[in-house]
């Protein structure tokens, strides 16, 4: 490779730690330190023949480059002030300040929700009023449209969406989420004291559910989970799944009076009478008819209740 293309190389890796927005030229024969490396010099044409020169891609972690570090941004070059910018390339590549103030405040923004969960900066938020100002200028430009397909994925990533209300939905489903990972039901109740405003959201989701006011892929989320309009209808599923293992577990549904679930083995108890009765809906009949559930108990040959 030329030295000139060594330079070229050179700017790239290191050019992300200094950002400026003037226009300066390096002698292809000066091969500065990458501490004092000035991208702003890097002819367009050149950088696109080593982008695609073999191995180049493994060798520059370009991706990560503009991702985590500064953007990087292609550049129409502007009448020039100086005799030096005169001498310049047409083509170029600088990073822009612009950019780069925007990257920080992104960065910022997703240390700030690895540490709270969430985006929701305020905009009079005191420890950093920069950050609440260029959250609700993001909020804004995401509502107009206003914003380059990379940095509306970048927002999207951590959660950041146009609509609060949006956003603060997708934060408390999360939580739900992770509820029913650990617990096996989202019967959150509404005075749970561990997180009030979740038992309050899920309280709103019911009652919406009920109402048909949620948006389609709302109520498909939660029924992903098994969040109904119902709380009946939810504590039947829960409990039906409970059955489910305990029959992939024992082979049978006879659940004893034991100490580890005391409440199934009661719902099961109701389930035999209301099957003897009559008056289970046909397709909760139906999902324990898959399993072998009898209106009597029958315990199988050979084996017992456990």
């Amino acid at each position: 490779m030329m030295d000139s293309d060594a330079d070229a190389s050179k700017a790239l890796s290191s050019g992300g730690r200094r950002a400026t927005s003037s226009m300066s030229t390096v002698p292809p024969s000066v091969h500065p330190a990458p501490s004092t490396v000035d991208a702003t010099t890097i002819d367009l044409e050149r950088l696109k023949t080593l982008l695609d020169a073999p191995g180049f891609a493994d060798s520059v972690d370009f991706v990560n480059l503009q991702h985590e570090a500064i953007e990087i941004s292609f550049v129409t070059p502007v009448p020039p002030a100086t005799a030096t910018e005169a001498a310049a390339p047409t083509g170029l590549i600088a990073l822009s300040t612009r950019e780069a103030k925007w990257s920080e405040q992104y960065l910022k923004l997703k240390a700030y929700h690895a540490g709270n969960g969430h985006c929701n900066v305020l905009r009079s938020y005191k420890a950093d009023p920069a950050l609440g100002r260029w959250v609700d200028k993001q909020r804004t430009a995401l509502k107009n449209g206003k914003l380059n397909p990379d940095r509306i994925a970048r927002l999207d990533a951590i959660g950041l969406q146009g609509d609060r209300q949006t956003e603060t939905w997708n934060e408390q489903y999360s939580k739900l989420k992770a509820h029913h990972a650990h617990n096996g039901h989202c019967n959150v109740p509404l005075g749970y004291q561990a997180d009030p405003a979740l038992g309050q959201w899920v309280a709103n989701q019911h009652t919406a559910l009920r109402h048909g006011t949620l948006k389609p892929d709302r109520v498909a989320r939660l029924d992903a989970i098994g969040l109904q309009g119902d709380r009946q209808t939810e504590t039947w599923n829960e409990n039906c799944s409970k059955l489910e293992a305990y029959h992939a577990r024992c082979g049978h549904c006879n659940v004893p009076r034991y100490k580890a679930d005391p409440a199934l083995r009661r719902w099961v108890d109701k389930q035999r009478k209301a099957l003897k009765n009559g008056t289970l809906k046909p397709d909760r009949v139906a999902r324990l008819d898959a399993i072998g559930f009898q209106a009597n108990h029958m315990v199988p040959s050979g084996r017992h209740g456990r």
